[in-house]
């Protein structure tokens, strides 16, 4: 009687193809566990950055760190670096999951041909793109468009000067001071880091397009000519994680939101400013929260 000793043909190939489907369901699976795992990182990295603001500010009469300092010989020096003091390892500015200049990076909800043009301006900066953070002691000397990394100042809340009251944008801004954080009337509900693209500038994120109280001069201290151009500039948005990006608010508490989330609600870009007149703050319901 003879004995079979192996597979036949069809038993391998049912058992290939048992394996095949078993990996198209897990590896998503997988996918999708390592970069809820970045994700957790990269908002301990922003817990860390928040703490660090707090202590810089009870060093320096409740004011935060300036957005940038112009530096002479060097350039412009961004908040991060100011904080560095306080976090010891300033790669805590890089996001596990930055990939460098990629339109991945952007927003979703603008076309891909929007992101893609940036990425060429995301590499002039710097080739490592949101993967690099400039470091003032650095050993030889980094140019200063690597910027802070992953991570960006709110660009609309004034955080380097404060804006002359009753006077406007026109005006000009008057001594070069963070805004106290004292005199932050809605600091939970008010943005001041979040993660960037670097597709349209090495530091800063910006508007919602979404954002049209913004639209024309107005007192806000953050004004666009046109919805279009509130497009082009949301770009730097960065949003890594499951369709969301990593915050800091002006409390110091770190938090994910969903894109979605920033369009439905883009006064938590200026709530907070105290320079913003109540009738400005009111076309957007953010009075009285």
């Amino acid at each position: 009687m003879r004995h079979r000793n192996g597979f036949t043909l069809i038993e391998l190939l049912v058992v290939i193809a048992i394996i095949a489907v078993l990996a198209a369901i897990l590896f998503p699976v997988f996918a999708q566990a390592r970069e809820k795992a970045r994700q957790t990182a990269c908002l301990s990295n922003c817990k860390q950055i928040g703490t660090a603001v707090m202590m810089y500010a009870q060093d320096y009469d409740d004011s935060p760190p300036l957005w940038f300092y112009d530096v002479p010989k060097v350039g412009p020096v961004y908040w991060h670096y100011w904080l560095k003091p306080y976090v010891k390892n300033i790669q805590v500015f890089v996001c596990p999951s930055a990939t460098g200049c990629s339109a991945n990076e952007g927003p979703a909800s603008l076309t891909l041909q929007e992101r893609q043009a940036g990425v060429g301006t995301c590499k002039g900066w710097g080739a490592g793109g949101t993967r690099q953070v400039f470091d003032l002691d650095a050993v030889p000397p980094e140019p200063w468009t690597y910027g802070p990394g992953s991570y960006g100042w709110n660009g609309c809340f004034v955080g380097h000067s404060r804006l002359i009251p009753g006077k406007g944008v026109a005006a000009g801004y008057s001594d070069m001071v963070g805004t106290p954080l004292s005199q932050i009337a809605f600091a939970a509900e008010t943005i001041m880091i979040g993660e960037i693209s670097k597709l349209i500038n090495p530091d800063g994120v910006f508007l919602p397009p979404t954002a049209t109280y913004a639209i024309g001069l107005g007192r806000t201290g953050c004004y666009y000519p046109d919805q279009k151009t509130l497009r082009q500039w949301w770009v730097n948005a960065g949003i890594r994680h499951n369709g969301g990006m990593t915050l800091v608010l002006y409390d110091g508490h770190a938090k994910w939101v969903k894109e979605e989330f920033l369009l439905q609600h883009p006064e938590w870009f200026i709530a907070g400013n105290h320079n913003i007149p109540a009738d400005e703050l009111a076309k957007f319901n953010a009075t009285g929260r």
